[in-house]
This record gives C-alpha cells, sequence and structure tokens, in this order.
C-alpha cells in the first residue's frame, strides 16, 4: 500500500441519484432522469413504447436493463424489438460508455446501451448551475469528508459516470476516486445491478487498487474482509440500497427528506435521515474523530 494509504481507514459510499443529487427535479430545460427515460422510450419504441412504458408505471427506480426487460416481457416483444432495430439503423452513431454499439441477437443488451446511450444524450447537456442541485447538506458532507483524514468517499450508483463526473465538475468539488456506475457493470456480464453484493466487492477492489501499485492477492483478500467492517452505504432507496447494504453487512444511512416509512424489511443497522447536515455533524463530534483514531469498526 502507498503510504498515505494507512490513514485512509474509512470508506463512506453513497448513492448518487436522488442522495447526492437532485436529478429527479426536472432541469430548467425541463429535463430530469424520468422524463429522460420517458423521451428515450419514445424515441426508440415510439407510442407503443411509450404505453407499455406508462402501464408499467414508469422508471419505478429500475435500472436500464431492467426497465428494457419489463418493457419487452408487458407488451408485443417482436413488434418493440423491431421498432428498437429500426431507431438504431438510424442512430447507430450515438456515443457512451459501455460494450460496442452493434446490433446482436441479445436483443435485451443493445436495446439497454441505445436507451443509455439516448437518455445521456439529454440529461448531459442540462447540466449547469441550477440542475441538478445537490441534495439538502451534500455540499457540506462531501467537504467534511475531504477535509478527514480517516475518510475516503466513493460512489456506487445505477446512473453513469460521464453524467455524474461533470455534475461534481459543475459543483466545484472533485469527484472521488472510486466510482463504480451502471457503467462498470454493463461491461462485465456476470455483474448483476443493485442490490447484488458484488458490487460492493467492485467498489472494495476499486479502492485496494487506488492506493496498491502491486496485485498481491493475499493482500486483497485481507483488505477485503478487514476493511469491509469500517464502510457505510448511503442511499434514497429503502429497497435496493437498504438491501444492498444489507447483504454487503455494512449499516445503512437512508436519506429520506420526505420521512417516507419502509416497506421492505430494513438492515438490522440502518438509519433515517433528511439533511446530510446531520451526518456532518456527527463525523465532527470529538467522540467520532477519536472512534476514527482507533480505528473502530
Amino acid at each position: 500500500m502507498k503510504n498515505n494509504a494507512s490513514r485512509i481507514q474509512y470508506l463512506i459510499v453513497y448513492d448518487f441519484d436522488g442522495t447526492l443529487a437532485d436529478t429527479f427535479s426536472p432541469s430548467p430545460g425541463g429535463v430530469g432522469v424520468h422524463e429522460a427515460y420517458e423521451r428515450s422510450i419514445g424515441s426508440i419504441f415510439g407510442d407503443a413504447g411509450l404505453d407499455v412504458y406508462q402501464k408499467i408505471g414508469g422508471l419505478q427506480n429500475r435500472g436500464p436493463e431492467e426497465l428494457i426487460e419489463t418493457i419487452l416481457s408487458s407488451g408485443n416483444r417482436k413488434s418493440l424489438i423491431k421498432m428498437a432495430s429500426m431507431f438504431f439503423q438510424k442512430n447507430h452513431g450515438l456515443k457512451g460508455k459501455g460494450f460496442p454499439l452493434k446490433w446482436r441477437n441479445d436483443a435485451v443488451g443493445i436495446i439497454t446501451e441505445i436507451l443509455i446511450r439516448q437518455k445521456l444524450s439529454y440529461i448531459l447537456a442540462e447540466i449547469g448551475k441550477s440542475w441538478p442541485l445537490p441534495c439538502q447538506g451534500t455540499l457540506k458532507i462531501l467537504r467534511t469528508i475531504r477535509r478527514h483524514n480517516r475518510l475516503e468517499a466513493a460512489i456506487l450508483s445505477s446512473g453513469h459516470e460521464a453524467f455524474i463526473r461533470k455534475t461534481f465538475e459543475v459543483w466545484g468539488i472533485p469527484c472521488p476516486k472510486v466510482v463504480v456506475t451502471d457503467d462498470d457493470i454493463r461491461r462485465r456480464e456476470h455483474l448483476k445491478p443493485k442490490p447484488s453484493v458484488i458490487l460492493f466487492n467492485l467498489v472494495q477492489l476499486k479502492w485496494f487498487n487506488s492506493y496498491n501499485d502491486n496485485q498481491d492477492h493475499l493482500q486483497l483478500v485481507n483488505f477485503i474482509t478487514e476493511s469491509r467492517q469500517r464502510m457505510i452505504y448511503f442511499g434514497d432507496d429503502p429497497s435496493k440500497d437498504g438491501k444492498l447494504a444489507k447483504a454487503a453487512g455494512v449499516p445503512f444511512g437512508w436519506f429520506n427528506p420526505s420521512n417516507r416509512k419502509p416497506a421492505d424489511a430494513m438492515p438490522e443497522e440502518f438509519f433515517s435521515f433528511n439533511d446530510w447536515e446531520e451526518i456532518s455533524g456527527f463525523f465532527a463530534r470529538p467522540k467520532t474523530i477519536a472512534a476514527f483514531k482507533e480505528g473502530r469498526p
């Protein structure tokens, strides 16, 4: 490990959409995550696809692949795939990060990629000082983490790295070094979206690699086992984010500005809060700082 790695003993892992950034509220141009998805579905599948999208209740916090599979399973699959193929032929120059954009027998995979790139074409253009706004207290908690030599931040999100990094740039705060998004999942067929615990393992692997110059497998195994007790996951979805934290065996901080009640069983170690100022204040307490210095779980 590099010299400064021994100081950073704790990893604060955040979801992004609805947790750090209010991406669900529309931009001044009328485009938020929900609007971008709806426009993209309409572009790819036409009115028939939009009808199915509305019947299944819209996005419902689904990941891109889950959303496409649900749409195809809930509508005329053959007809919808044909519509998507026609859209692809006209727009095969869409840019993005993922596997190569080439039509293949795996209809769900390629249409998912098309959906993501189409959605990004809408929302990347909307990023600016007015959107997406940070959630209540977000900037303070991010600055608190950066000032604390025992803490480091990471992002684990169903969103996209280009969007996240550009948003941090507009906010004027360096993006965390460790970022795991849907882009990483799509490039690895064995990875599944939230609440798959493998995603948390990938976060730890990237954390390890960011401070380690050589690939010592025994050191990696020891690091992953030993460091898990000093990690925490924050998210806005008590189901997917909460289940992920539970599967990973880490505490779950539920960012809950609307003071909702959880519909599903929550992890044993969880707490709800509606302003990141609460977490900043907790990290600043003398007792908390002393516990960090001692390396307590």
